[in-house]
């Protein structure tokens, strides 16, 4: 195991370097910059740019330089906490980033925990009670969940809080708590602005128990599952613990793209909700062409991604010992 930790640990670093190359490539693919966009629409208005205040710009943070000395400068930077700059904030990127992605981990990480619940528990007893209405209501409801689109299940959900409570729970917070200092009513406000989009991004994923239902029906239906039933085993006891737990290593690969979600989550439900977490954030500064900004997010996800595998296939040897890594 310390051996496949050690490459795995050597790989990871090594992809990182290949993805961070991917994503400058595909950053500077459009064409032009944010100085040059931002200048083009000032122009559209009517509004006289000099074209030596752009290069200026251009220069003075190093767009002007070949591609590898950008790739490196920004790369570099990040041994020394060094995120590259936000042109769209005058900013650090890491200082816009960094409250984004708070948000986005409260968020999303009481989505992880809610919804693997949600999934983990339907999924056993739909296939428990196969063909009954319980099964017929959760196949259903996850198939309702997934096929709208998550910005008309949060306008609905806003909608039906607004009927029931006369308020608006869009955003973090109510108007009069956004810049008033941390207290009990601000929390409890938070609180409470945070039911809809954790209800909301659950929701759209709840079909994910089906996958869970067919392991689990399959794993029911095996030889070694009757044997044990014979030997006098409880039912429950049984089903827990010998085909319940082999119907959930499937799930475990699913580890790889469910950190990447727990920092960005849902950009559209995040933009309709008005949510100041990185998923919106993401999506305007590729808008804007706020390279280093959008780059320093997509490669912070795409770390969270490479993560996930490795946690996914250490959880894999915990739930089946069957396996065995170094081999």
């Amino acid at each position: 195991m310390y051996k496949y930790l050690v490459k795995r640990l050597i790989y990871m670093v090594l992809m990182l370097v290949a993805v961070a190359v991917a994503i400058f490539i595909i950053m500077q693919l459009p064409p032009g910059n944010y100085f040059t966009t931002m200048t083009n629409a000032l122009k559209a208005q009517g509004i006289n740019v000099q074209d030596a205040q752009v290069d200026r710009l251009n220069s003075l943070y190093g767009l002007d330089r070949p591609l590898h000395i950008q790739f490196f400068l920004w790369i570099s930077g990040f041994f020394r906490g060094n995120f590259g700059h936000s042109f769209a904030h005058n900013r650090p990127a890491i200082e816009i980033i960094a409250p984004a992605v708070r948000v986005s981990l409260l968020i999303n990480s009481i989505v992880l925990v809610v919804s693997t619940a949600f999934v983990y528990l339907i999924g056993y007893f739909t296939a428990v009670h196969k063909n009954t209405v319980i099964d017929y209501t959760a196949s259903f409801i996850g198939i309702v969940g997934s096929s709208v689109p998550s910005f008309v299940t949060a306008l609905i959900a806003l909608w039906i809080a607004f009927l029931i409570t006369g308020q608006s729970f869009a955003g973090l917070y109510s108007r009069e708590f956004l810049l008033a200092p941390m207290s009990w009513e601000k929390f409890i406000d938070g609180a409470k602005h945070l039911i809809i989009p954790v209800t909301v991004i659950t929701f759209t994923g709840l079909a994910g128990f089906k996958g869970l239902r067919a392991n689990f029906l399959d794993e029911i239906n095996k030889p070694y599952v009757t044997t044990a039933r014979a030997k006098g085993l409880s039912e429950n006891k049984l089903l827990v613990k010998y085909p319940y737990r082999m119907s959930l290593i499937p799930q475990m690969g699913s580890i790889g793209a469910i950190l990447p979600a727990i920092i960005s989550g849902d950009a559209i439900t995040g933009i309709v909700l008005n949510i100041p977490s990185l998923g919106p954030l993401l999506l305007n500064a590729l808008k804007i062409q706020d390279i280093y900004l959008a780059g320093t997010i997509l490669l912070i996800q795409c770390a969270m991604t490479i993560i996930g595998v490795l946690i996914s296939d250490i959880a894999l040897t915990l739930i089946d010992p069957r396996i065995r890594l170094e081999n």
